[in-house]
């Protein structure tokens, strides 16, 4: 087996409670071909003390720690932390995620054993609600390698999350990184524009992480999130990164995509979306019958998915 080297990327603002479990997955892995960079994204409470009192002396050489007067936002932050990266490979471990196992590590290591494989998705699963994500349903769109019926599931929304995908570092600076036009939103535009490029996203049937599920990298697949700021990055990547994409596709497929992904988050301005997209309300309230039960926005959305498909499809 080639034992790559791994950059293990801790993304921080404002929030700590997580970071010792964090740490302690990482060290406790049987690879051992990595380095850790902590990047801070000008927290008001980071405590560079707290954080080393968790790291064992015998790995303080392996851990580099970077700060900010500013903040910058995810993006940005991440562009950073890949700018010190001596990895082959970036893998992202959010601070209030944790590795599942003491193999994980060396198996996500293993997925890229293949040379000609450049980004890996792996299962994940909530701390609180013991969830598996994705579901078996996208995850089998996903096994397909099918670029073109992936982007129809993803123009959606985004089952891919940041906070489980991985990426040689060579295959990210060809994307010129991770795209700042964006404040918080890394995963989606980028999952995206890996896709556009011809690139394949390969799945890991691995659960890889045991995810926070109330922090960023939990909601950056999904809309109206009470977050303005990540609102204006979805809409945005709607404009950039789907509607450009669409000009096969029929008209109603377009107009639904356009509706799911500019709703706004203000009531009157909610109000005037409807009336403008009554027809497409009429579809939605249609397809509710069926979406009743289920049991988590990963599920709704899927629902969603698979009542438009037929919309979403080319002519």
């Amino acid at each position: 087996m080639i034992r790559p080297f791994i950059s293990i990327i801790i993304l921080t603002y404002n929030k700590f409670s997580g970071i010792k479990d964090n740490l302690k997955s990482i060290f406790c892995q049987t690879y051992d071909n990595y380095e850790i960079i902590i990047s801070d994204d000008g927290s008001t409470n980071f405590d560079m003390s707290l954080i080393i009192d968790f790291i064992p002396q015998t790995y303080l050489s392996r851990v580099k720690i970077l700060t900010s007067e500013t903040n910058k936002g995810t993006v940005k932050n991440f562009n950073r932390a890949i700018g010190v990266a001596a990895g082959e490979i970036i893998v992202p471990l959010s601070q209030d995620d944790y590795f599942a196992s003491p193999e994980a590590l060396g198996i996500i290591a293993e997925a890229f054993n293949d040379n000609n494989v450049e980004c890996v998705f792996a299962k994940r699963i909530g701390k609180i609600s013991k969830n598996i994500f994705p579901l078996p349903e996208d995850f089998s769109i996903l096994s397909i390698q099918d670029n073109w019926r992936i982007l129809n599931r993803l123009y959606v929304n985004n089952f891919i999350s940041g906070s489980s995908t991985y990426y040689r570092k060579n295959l990210i600076q060809k994307l010129s990184l991770f795209d700042e036009r964006f404040t918080l939103l890394e995963d989606y535009p980028t999952v995206l524009s890996i896709l556009h490029n011809n690139a394949k996203i390969y799945p890991l049937d691995y659960i890889t992480i045991v995810y926070g599920e109330d922090g960023t990298s939990s909601i950056s697949s999904k809309r109206n999130t009470c977050n303005k700021t990540l609102d204006k990055d979805f809409v945005k990547n709607y404009l950039i990164n789907i509607q450009p994409y669409l000009k096969g596709h029929k008209y109603l497929a377009k107009r639904f995509l356009k509706y799911w992904h500019t709703r706004p988050s203000g009531i009157s301005k909610k109000i005037l979306h409807i009336l403008f997209y009554f027809d497409i309300l009429g579809l939605i309230m249609y397809t509710h019958k069926n979406i009743d039960s289920c049991k988590s926005t990963e599920e709704y959305d899927y629902k969603i998915y698979t009542a438009i498909t037929r919309l979403v499809d080319k002519k």
